[in-house]
């Protein structure tokens, strides 16, 4: 019985040279890449021993900002980023920084989540809401990138990425 149903593909490969194809040609089998599906070490852009996870750095961040010290959690980020966020026609940074926060009411941080372990810098993904002035209870979503400092002696948030806000 002859059907039009063609053989399924096989991971072994008849050699073909430009000459002949002859069924008694050595074959040549497609192995796969080991080192592909092989176990992978993990890299870890600095020693955990000697640093506090990036979650802690986050946390100690917003515990500042809930206790009013402005002054430390604006040390917690990093030159780039406090330029980035607070950079407003030749005003201080760090005024508009304790300025915006100075305005809110109450902070909760939600949670704060280490999304990769193998990242420098790495993302934690933070929930937190506050209240303003006028009591409207926000919240946010956003992907904080904490890195290792100039120095390497310590993390710093280096930017923040706004995912959602309710």
């Amino acid at each position: 019985l002859v059907t039009d149903t063609p053989e399924p593909e096989s991971a072994i490969m008849r050699q073909v040279t430009s000459t002949s194809m002859s069924l008694f040609e050595p074959l040549q089998t497609d192995t796969p890449d080991l080192t592909a599906t092989a176990f992978q070490p993990t890299f870890t852009p600095w020693p955990t021993d000697q640093f506090v996870s990036p979650e802690v750095t986050v946390n100690t961040y917003f515990n500042q900002i809930i206790n009013g010290d402005y002054q430390s959690a604006w040390e917690l980020l990093s030159r780039e980023y406090q330029e980035e966020c607070c950079t407003a026609l030749g005003t201080d940074p760090y005024y508009i920084f304790s300025r915006d926060w100075s305005a809110v009411t109450e902070v909760k941080l939600v949670s704060a989540y280490l999304q990769e372990y193998s990242l420098n810098p790495a993302p934690v993904l933070v929930r937190y809401q506050y209240r303003n002035a006028d009591d409207a209870l926000q919240e946010f979503t956003h992907m904080y990138w904490v890195q290792v400092n100039e120095n390497q002696t310590g993390l710093l948030i280096g930017a923040v990425d706004q995912l959602q806000d309710n």
